[in-house]
């Protein structure tokens, strides 16, 4: 089967791996021919550039910054990636029909190449990943009912109504979806998770120690790692009211990996207290990132309060594959909270209550034996429920089956 899979983000170095790459790589392992169309950011003109990475040809179509940008620079080139990418797509398919097009949101505005290969006869499913333009009004960084939200909410509802399937992050989601858009009752919809390929192989103990010295972190504390983006989503201003009230707390350490727009919020704080006990990391290679998760003790979730949208975080799955028990501080809305809670693997508290979170903390903090029984949960549950293996057979086997409604 031809296979194109338009997204964003997709790693192009063999070192680096994503949930993506991931779930591409196991489609190929079956026999596929993958394509795979990507944002170049580096780049706002030009030809796409092609090359490949485990078996899979990827197409890097330049779009200027879409992520980690502000606003207005995020907008202006979303709205140009619609065009780039359906005339990338017709350059190297050169009038060819993929089989199949998966695509993932974001962004939303991957419509127009949608609509034209679902009517040339491909089969389309959609990975829901984000849904926008809600979660900008939620963030209040768009108006509902204010033209820019009228357009995109055009082109969400064009994206759901030609894909054959579409895939859910989780059951909250799912119900999301189907509440706020009506008109997809009939339309198949199911729950296809986020998911990697978990870890089998064992970081070397000593490679952890080596990296724990590079970067400064102390070996002796309980290590609380934040690894992602780091923007408005991320409700970045709670994770800096955790960090104040932790300040006196000497047996723990925060470490921060990541990047984004509220990045210098969190350089600012580090730099007026050098005496705090954390490590803020800018970037990290996806290799080392690995090991430095490695030598870690509880892995933080942190979504900003706002959300009306059940989202689920994908780093996550990271601590599961290190068997790190979750400490998260979401909106009411997702059901993370609840999984953490019935699987045991991790605690959840509201985001913007500091008093619950810290009552958490200091739990996970005393109950050495707790944090090791809930990483031990998290990694059987990535095992059975978030495993690449699973979300590629339900993708594979809708094309063999076709889209006969279901919910």
């Amino acid at each position: 089967m031809k296979i194109g899979f338009l997204t964003q983000y997709y790693p192009v170095s063999d070192s680096a791996r994503s949930l993506y790459s991931d779930l591409m790589d196991e489609i190929a392992s079956y026999g596929h021919e993958i394509t795979v169309f990507r944002s170049e950011e580096k780049k706002a003109f030009g030809r796409s550039e092609l090359s490949s990475r485990n078996n899979v040809t990827i197409v890097s179509v330049p779009t200027g910054k879409v992520t980690k940008t502000n606003i207005f620079r995020k907008t202006a080139n979303i709205l140009l990636t619609e065009p780039r990418y359906l005339a990338a797509m017709k350059r190297y398919y050169a009038g060819q029909m993929p089989d199949m097009v998966i695509i993932t949101t974001p962004p939303i505005t991957f419509a127009s190449a949608v609509s034209y290969y679902r009517a040339k006869g491909s089969f389309i499913y959609l990975l829901l990943k984000d849904i926008f333009p809600q979660n900008a009004v939620d963030l209040g960084m768009m108006k509902k009912g204010s033209l820019v939200y009228s357009f995109f909410r055009s082109k969400e509802k064009s994206l759901y109504k030609n894909s054959d399937v579409i895939g859910c992050m989780s059951e909250a989601n799912k119900k999301y979806l189907l509440h706020h858009n009506p008109f997809l009752r009939n339309k198949r919809i199911e729950i296809n998770p986020n998911s990697i390929r978990p870890s089998s192989s064992h970081i070397d103990a000593q490679q952890g120690a080596a990296l724990l010295d590079e970067l400064k972190i102390p070996k002796d504390k309980i290590k609380l790692i934040y690894g992602g983006n780091l923007g408005k989503p991320q409700g970045i201003d709670f994770l800096l009211d955790v960090l104040d009230k932790s300040a006196e707390m000497e047996n723990v350490h925060f470490v921060i990996c990541g990047s984004g727009t509220e990045y210098p919020k969190l350089e600012k704080f580090v730099k007026a207290h050098p005496d705090h006990p954390v490590t803020l990391i800018e970037y990290l290679e996806n290799s080392r990132y690995r090991i430095l998760l490695s030598q870690m003790d509880i892995g933080l979730i942190f979504l900003d309060r706002r959300f009306t949208i059940p989202n689920f975080p994908q780093r996550v799955l990271d601590y599961f594959d290190f068997s790190l028990p979750v400490l998260a501080a979401t909106d009411k809305n997702t059901d993370l909270g609840s999984m953490l809670r019935e699987n045991r693997c991790g605690l959840w508290s509201e985001s913007g209550d500091i008093d619950s979170f810290m009552k958490n903390l200091k739990y996970l903090i005393s109950n050495p034996e707790l944090r090791i029984e809930m990483g031990r949960n998290g990694r059987a549950l990535l095992d059975s429920e978030f495993s690449v293996k699973k979300s590629a057979h339900l993708i594979v086997d809708k094309f063999k089956k076709g889209s006969d409604p279901i919910l």
